[in-house]
């Protein structure tokens, strides 16, 4: 390997870091040129207005009524026509504004319309079950949640199908040492038969040799073939009977609520279910850009070309960001105290199923946005981007860990922010042993991969969701006040509530 690739691998993370930087420049460029028309149209209602205001300053002078008196100067009277301009310009303004915050409800609820697979159907973030938000019409309806929640998670593991209402990874894992092993015993025992031996001790070291070339070159044989016949490495569902009970094996890569166990020995919460469909809807997103990336619709690609090789696993960080944890109702606010985005991450990192996240234990009320007509504050003890739910939008976290392309990260990340309103908050790469992974069963092709974990922030727009929002739910986020039906007063004023 030439020296300017060893440079490379041994400094991945600044080539990544100077690919990404150059992304987002290129990102820029492009969304300035599709925003020229709006930006201009804003800039010529700023000239109009400024145009108003100033004749509103202008100075005139007219003639005095009594002979030998001085003329009288006096600002310009603003006309009824220059008040029907400025109304003109003002309800412009606010069509103009009805219609960006439609479009961005429409991409955070059908986001993923964009996709071929689609079409022009209004699908995306739908309820996992019919009638079953914000009221479920029936102890029935609880309990079909339950498959209906676990098949979702099975259906976007399976091949690609244009109907399917789910995105679809068309996954597989390496054949099993024991199907591999009989094969190459058969291929072994054809080979002592031609030789007319009976044991491999009986050949010479020349045959020897050739024997294990053979079994060596037909293991690897087998571990491509998988590989070509398949788009990402991901443990599989074990298959059911008939529409049976949906399980899971030990390394399936999804965060699967445990309230969905048919052995769970509990009752069905709402909260719970609503907790699963947000969960559902987050990890559906991720699958989007992973079915996207690694066109998986397109049966000539699979895991030897594409960039994302392996689904390592996904983690939704328990805990809407800003508001605490979701055990509840009457959850109890917490300080931030003095955690850094860095140790914030950090926790997020190593958190583990079930836990929340430290972002998620709670802020400041000044950071909610108390008032309506208050302009949302940033504050970035939460994260990088200083976002946290409020009375507009909820935030979520989601760990990601994945087996990709080292040159191809940058694009994945674009691919990710276009499916819906998805942030890269931070990453930690690891090399990835090409030879062990081999002899583990997988086979990367030609690329130099790395691990990934990658913290993404995810964002959920309550102008949809609160219609789908279980009454529990919305009293322990604050969003109810008192005579609404459902309140319980919390134990303290939650962020993002009704003030």
């Amino acid at each position: 390997m030439n020296p300017l690739l060893n440079w490379i691998k041994t400094n991945l993370v600044i080539v990544v870091c100077c690919a990404v930087a150059v992304l987002g420049i290129a990102g820029l460029l492009l969304g300035s040129i599709v925003a020229a028309k709006t930006v201009s149209s804003a800039e010529n209602r700023k000239r109009k207005i400024a145009t108003i205001s100033k004749l509103s300053r202008t100075q005139v002078t007219l003639p005095s009524s009594e002979s030998g008196k001085r003329p009288k100067s006096i600002s310009k009277a603003i006309t009824q026509q220059d008040v029907n301009l400025l109304k003109q310009l003002f309800e412009q303004m606010k069509s103009e504004k009805e219609l960006i915050l439609a479009a961005a409800v429409d991409h955070n609820r059908f986001g993923v319309v964009a996709h071929s697979r689609y079409g022009d159907q209004g699908v995306g973030h739908f309820p996992m079950l019919d009638d079953l938000f914000p009221v479920p019409l029936g102890a029935a309806v609880r309990i079909n949640a339950k498959q209906s929640y676990r098949a979702a998670f099975r259906d976007m593991l399976g091949p690609y199908s244009p109907d399917s209402r789910y995105p679809n990874l068309d996954s597989g894992m390496p054949p099993a040492n024991s199907q591999i092993q009989e094969q190459l015993e058969a291929l072994r025992d054809e080979f002592l038969a031609d030789k007319d031996k009976d044991t491999s001790a009986q050949l010479s070291m020349e045959d020897r040799d050739l024997l294990r070339h053979q079994l060596r070159n037909h293991a690897m044989k087998l571990l491509r073939e998988r590989a070509e016949s398949i788009h990402i490495y991901a443990e599989q569902v074990k298959p059911t009977v008939g529409g049976g009970v949906i399980h899971f094996p030990i390394g399936f890569p999804f965060d699967v609520g445990k309230w969905s166990d048919p052995l769970a020995d509990r009752d069905l919460s709402i909260d719970d279910i609503w907790e699963g469909q947000m969960g559902l809807w987050i990890q559906q997103d991720v699958v989007e850009a992973i079915a996207r990336i690694n066109r998986v619709e397109d049966d000539e690609y699979n895991v030897m070309q594409v960039p994302v090789k392996r689904l390592v696993g996904m983690q939704v960080v328990k805990g809407y960001v800003g508001i605490d944890e979701t055990g509840g109702p009457g959850g109890q606010m917490r300080g931030f105290g003095t955690y850094s985005p860095q140790m914030m991450g950090m926790a997020a990192f190593n958190s583990q199923p079930g836990e929340t996240s430290a972002a998620a234990k709670g802020f400041s009320g000044s950071a909610a946005g108390g008032a309506k007509d208050i302009n949302l504050q940033e504050d970035f003890k939460f994260s990088l981007t200083g976002r946290g739910s409020n009375r507009n939008f909820d935030i979520r976290h989601v760990k990601v860990t994945i087996v990709i392309d080292s040159k191809r990260i940058p694009v994945f990340f674009e691919v990710l922010s276009s499916i819906n309103y998805m942030t890269v908050l931070l990453v930690q790469l690891q090399n990835v042993d090409e030879y062990e992974a081999i002899r583990k069963g997988f086979v990367y092709g030609t690329d130099d991969v790395v691990e990934m974990v990658t913290l993404l922030e995810t964002v959920w727009l309550r102008k949809w969701t609160t219609g789908l929002m279980p009454v529990s739910v919305k009293n322990r986020m604050g969003m109810l006040k008192p005579g609404d039906e459902g309140y319980v007063s919390p134990v303290t004023a939650m962020p993002g509530g009704v003030r």
